[in-house]
């Protein structure tokens, strides 16, 4: 830095409101080249624009000696230039986590590995964007750094957990987003998820991929209709009838009621519920009769149940019916009231049941 720079940046500190001008200037040299043009020389003398952060506080200390404030400054007390630090502190940080973020994704590019080693490695690369997406900056930074295209190769990984990690990612930068929702779009990412999830063996990683998905369709028609196009229906159906998994039938259920309300906005000329939801309603019903699951489980079943049936209440009569079950459980659940110290499952069964009771005509006893 010369010396002009150096009294331009002093008069910024001292809030001096300028510098003064040397009292001997010194004529500037002539230049080798006598006969260059005055465009090169413009070009040369344009102050370029600020590249990074210390650039911009240069370019403000300028601004600030040459352009005086009609107020009264104040000192830097204690407290102001704490709060500076720590603005500047974010700042620098924000823009490093992007950094990290950008070679976390070329490390990533050579897609998924064989190698154990390799794979613990762009498990913890995985992790790490993972973590720092839930802000939405970062989460549209991702984006903009090419991230999407990178992250999607891994839910073909052959390792459980990377798959449940890259569909963890690919669930939480929507969250909220309506750009990274129409960056989804655009990418097709939605039919790329389902193609996984319907050949998927791990519950766990299911549960995590049906995140991505209930949040991509809800509110969405484009995306509902994409859903019904690769045999998302079908995925649903099948999870609702064979799995164990409380979290993933609870999910299953979301994705389902914002079918139903798709199927209620869009079809104008039929109120009638469709066959679809009449055949997860005999399934999930064979399920409390049979009580095979636990009873969370159970919980989460009568759960989608409550969805279907407060949507389509002329389907309620076929399942009063004593041999079914279905009155005698929600009694049952309701007959002893959860506590503070009981689980969230355990409070989750409780609400299924007691949204199930008025629909029932379940009388208080």
């Amino acid at each position: 830095m010369d010396k002009k720079e150096n009294q331009v940046v002093a008069g910024f500190t001292d809030m001096s409101g300028g510098t003064s001008a040397p009292t001997n200037p010194i004529p500037a040299p002539a230049p080798a080249n006598a006969n260059f043009s005055q465009e090169a020389a413009a070009d040369k003398n344009q102050k370029k624009p600020p590249q990074d952060l210390n650039h911009l506080l240069r370019l403000a200390a300028e601004l600030t000696a040459s352009h005086p404030s009609p107020n009264v400054g104040q000192q830097m007390d204690e407290e102001r230039q704490k709060f500076l630090a720590e603005a500047l502190q974010n700042i620098s940080t924000a823009n490093n986590i992007v950094d990290k973020i950008r070679l976390t994704i070329l490390r990533l590019a050579v897609g998924p590995s064989m190698d154990q080693e390799v794979v613990e490695k762009q498990l913890e690369d995985l992790k790490f964007i993972s973590y720092h997406v839930d802000e939405l900056d970062l989460a549209n930074d991702f984006l903009k750094v090419g991230g999407l295209p990178e992250v999607l190769k891994y839910i073909g990984s052959e390792d459980a957990n990377t798959r449940k990690e890259a569909f963890n990612i690919l669930a939480v930068v929507p969250q909220n987003n309506p750009f990274a929702w129409s960056f989804y779009q655009q990418q097709n990412v939605l039919p790329m998820i389902l193609d996984k999830l319907i050949v998927e063996t791990q519950e766990e990683v299911v549960d995590t991929g049906f995140s991505a998905v209930s949040c991509l369709i809800r509110g969405n028609a484009n995306a509902i209709l994409q859903l019904k196009a690769h045999n998302g229906e079908d995925l649903i159906y099948t999870v609702l009838r064979q799995s164990e998994r409380t979290k993933t039938l609870r999910k299953a259920g979301y994705i389902l009621r914002s079918l139903m309300l798709y199927d209620k906005e869009n079809r104008a000329n039929s109120t009638a519920p469709r066959d679809y939801y009449k055949a997860i309603l005999q399934e999930l019903c064979d399920r409390i009769r049979v009580k095979a699951s636990p009873r969370d489980t159970l919980g989460a079943v009568l759960q989608v149940m409550y969805y279907i049936l407060s949507e389509h209440e002329e389907l309620v009569g076929n399942y009063l019916k004593p041999e079914l079950g279905l009155v005698e459980f929600v009694k049952e659940v309701l007959a002893t009231e959860p506590n503070d110290e009981d689980s969230l499952e355990t409070m989750e069964t409780y609400n299924a049941a007691a949204d199930l009771k008025p629909l029932l005509g379940i009388q208080e006893e």
